[in-house]
Formats: structure tokens, sequence, C-alpha cells
């Protein structure tokens, strides 16, 4: 699936997307400072946008709006995907911000300095802060919340973990192997699973249990793998790497 534009400068480095419908997907395209909007069917970016400085993750937001963060900046763009791709408001956050997800109208953002998670309604207004263990912790990424809403899943590149946190922010399961490496982004499946990107030049996809104990490779050989969305009612899977295009896993892959 293409995703680097005659108007890209660099190589795309796609660190975030979103599936917004059944025929349209969003993503972070960190180098070029864009996010793009793919048509799916004809597999090929219909629209960009250019911001002021570098997206990182997105997470789909109620009314047709998305939430980007933009770690050099410390805030959050909240942007409309009805009609043209263009940013309605933002907000700052007391952290450097990394990944983030949507629940309910809540976004969850996970930064990496200081170390925790921040809840806040779609305006910024802060409703909770989770500290983050620092022994535990060193460059939390991406973050998901369980399929029971109860835990929240952290993926640690600095520690090449997998952490499960409660909402109180207490550790109730990691996944740390020796052939586990650098995770990134992280898709929750219907039976509570993990696909998690991990690795650089030989990126693998893994699976983990949702109570973290088990993991078994998917797919091996990417080239850097770093974000991961699902298109629930195609029963696909894509996945973001540094390079020109966007894979496409058939339905196999989905589980």
């Amino acid at each position: 699936m293409k995703i680097r534009t005659k108007s890209d400068q660099e190589e795309c480095f796609i660190t975030g997307c979103v599936v917004l419908s059944t025929i349209k997907h969003v993503a972070a395209d960190f180098t070029n400072a864009k996010v793009k909007v793919v048509d799916i069917q004809n597999k090929d970016v219909i629209e960009e946008t250019t911001l002021s400085s570098r997206p990182w993750d997105i997470a789909v937001v109620p009314q047709d709006h998305i939430a980007v963060t933009i770690p050099d900046k410390k805030e959050i763009l909240i942007m409309t995907t009805a009609g043209k791709l263009s940013t309605v408001r933002k907000f700052p956050v007391k952290g450097d911000c990394r990944g983030i997800t949507c629940h309910q109208g809540h976004l969850y953002i996970v930064c990496i300095y200081p170390k925790c998670v921040f809840i806040t309604d779609t305006h910024g207004n802060v409703q909770n802060t989770i500290q983050l263990d620092n022994k535990t912790f060193v460059t939390p990424y991406y973050l998901m919340l369980s399929k029971d809403l109860r835990h929240i899943f952290i993926s640690d590149d600095g520690s090449n973990s997998v952490v499960s946190i409660t909402l109180q922010g207490d550790i109730s399961a990691e996944y740390k192997n020796t052939d586990f490496k650098k995770p990134r982004r992280m898709i929750v499946l219907d039976d509570g699973s993990l696909l998690v990107c991990s690795g650089w030049e030989n990126g693998i996809i893994h699976s983990i249990s949702g109570d973290l104990k088990q993991c078994h490779t998917m797919l091996d050989a990417l080239s850097y793998p770093l974000s991961i969305c699902y298109n629930h009612d195609q029963h696909e899977v894509y996945v973001g790497c540094w390079g020109d295009q966007m894979i496409l896993l058939s339905a196999e892959y989905s589980v």
C-alpha cells in the first residue's frame, strides 16, 4: 500500500495509524511531519496535510475527529476528518507525549518524561494522572486499553517489554524475553490478545496473550515495523514501516 507522495522530502516513518472507516485510514508520517489519509481500496494516499512539527501517534475520537500527539511541542492536535483534513484546536500536555488512545471521549496519553499516563477530555482538561514506575519503565512509547477496560497495556522500547498496569498504576503483568526487542505500537484484538510491532531491520509482529504469559511470532523479516491498526470490517491488519509502503496483512494474521 503506497504511502509516500511526491512532495515527501524523506522516506516515510509511519509511527501511528488508525482506521477511520471501511475505506479509509490515517497515518502519521514522523519524518515528513505529515498526517495522511489513505484510500484502502485504491491503496494510495488521497489527502495529506503538513504540520508545523512531527506527529507521533493518532487516535480516533468522536464526531469525525482524530487526536494527534506532537512530542516536540508537547501538545495534542484535534483534527477534523469530515471534509478537508484540518486542525480545529490544540492543547498542551505537561510531558513528552507519545502514544494515544481514546475511549468514551477520554484520551489516554503516555509520556516519556515525566513517565506517566494523562487521562484527559478532548479539550485537554486532565481527569487523572497515572504515574509510571521508574524502575520498570524506561521509554514508554505506546499504550492501549485492555478489552475489559481494567488495565492499560504499555509498550516500553527502552526495557524491551510490554507491561500491563491497573488504572491506579499498579503493575499487573509484564512480558519480557531476550528475543523480544523494541516493542512499538499495539492493537488489542477481539479475544483480548495483542499484536505488537517490534524490532528494527528484522522486525517481527508478535501475538501476545491478554495476560502477557504467552507469545508467538505472527510474521517476521519486516523492515522497521513501527505502527499497526486493525480494520474490523475487512478483517485486515495494516502495518506502518520505514519506507514507501504500508504492509497489508491478510485475515489469517488478524485472528
